[in-house]
């Protein structure tokens, strides 16, 4: 005998739609149906049904039956049986590397993270009270840090660094995409908090309400005007970057000849405007920066003179 459960056909009592399939899937089995169909696609649902039905050594047989012909119907329990060392960790370790609600983390999939934890690194139990939060951001960071493959041993921002000498070091173009480098400290412990948070929930999902936390302590803020929880980047105190370099970023000319007298920051300072200054972006042959002009002559030398060592060379050769 079996059971459908479609999550158009129930009403919702929980926070969250995805968790209340678990309630469903926990009555059915009480009434003893052998076979359980559980339709749907989400990956989240199917993260939550592997955690408890290896937690609560289910026995029935549970299908996920997908929405679409062209996706294959998965079998819970022999995914369970199949994969027991990934299983133990898979809440926390979906969570950590992004779901509906956690932003992933740049290069770092389910498969990368999957394979580091077979090598021997574990993710904190995130949503449980088994450690604090600090210490769970540190069993992250190191964590994290094994799945970028970085024998670094400190904060996430010390491994940024240190992934950044490595770019720069060995990479082929002189420019790197720099969402590639790891996260700062400040931002990933953000990161960590909000996956925490939604692992609590998931955790919960057995109890008839979710866990009694603020989401505002754990990186969202309350936008009351949409009433709407949004992603907390970085911390109120910390800036995106040092003051100094804030402010010698860019400058903000618009004058009709921007940047020619030292009221422009990037002239005062001795500096080239950049691709972040208002000039450039209105238009380069705009800018009257001084500094400019020398650093292009001075690019064009440079130029030349690479060209009149590669011909000598092939003279000599």
């Amino acid at each position: 005998m079996g059971v459908h459960i479609n999550r158009q056909d129930m009403a919702i009592k929980h926070e969250e739609a995805d968790v209340i399939f678990v309630n469903q899937f926990i009555s059915a089995t009480r009434e003893a149906y052998n076979t359980i169909h559980i339709i749907c696609d989400d990956t989240d649902v199917f993260v939550i049904l592997l955690h408890f039905y290896d937690k609560l050594n289910f026995e029935n047989e549970l299908l996920m039956v997908p929405t679409s012909s062209k996706r294959n119907v998965v079998n819970i329990g022999a995914t369970v049986n199949k994969y027991p060392d990934i299983i133990k960790h898979i809440l926390p370790l979906h969570v950590l590397t992004g779901c509906d609600t956690v932003s992933s983390i740049y290069s770092i999939g389910k498969i990368k993270a999957a394979k580091t934890l077979l090598k021997g690194h574990v993710p904190p139990p995130l949503g449980s009270d088994e450690f604090d939060i600090e210490t769970m951001i540190r069993q992250a960071t190191e964590f994290i840090t094994a799945c970028y493959g970085s024998k670094c041993n400190g904060t996430m921002s010390h491994v940024r660094f240190n992934m950044w000498q490595y770019k720069t070091g060995h990479s082929q173009s002189k420019t790197f995409k720099l969402p590639s480098l790891p996260p700062t400290s400040e931002a990933f412990a953000l990161h960590v908090r909000r996956a925490h948070y939604q692992a609590c929930t998931w955790r919960a999902a057995l109890e008839s309400d979710p866990p009694k936390i603020n989401p505002t302590d754990y990186g969202w803020k309350a936008d009351h005007s949409t009433k709407t929880l949004l992603p907390v980047a970085l911390p109120a105190q910390v800036l995106p970057a040092p003051a100094a370099v804030l402010s010698l970023l860019c400058c903000t000319c618009s004058s009709a000849e921007p940047c020619a007298n030292r009221r422009c920051s990037c002239h005062r300072s001795g500096m080239a405007c950049s691709i972040f200054c208002k000039c450039c972006i209105t238009s380069t042959e705009n800018c009257k920066n001084p500094i400019n002009k020398k650093s292009s002559e001075t690019t064009s030398e440079e130029s030349d003179d690479d060209e009149e060592e590669n011909k000598d060379g092939e003279d000599e050769d």
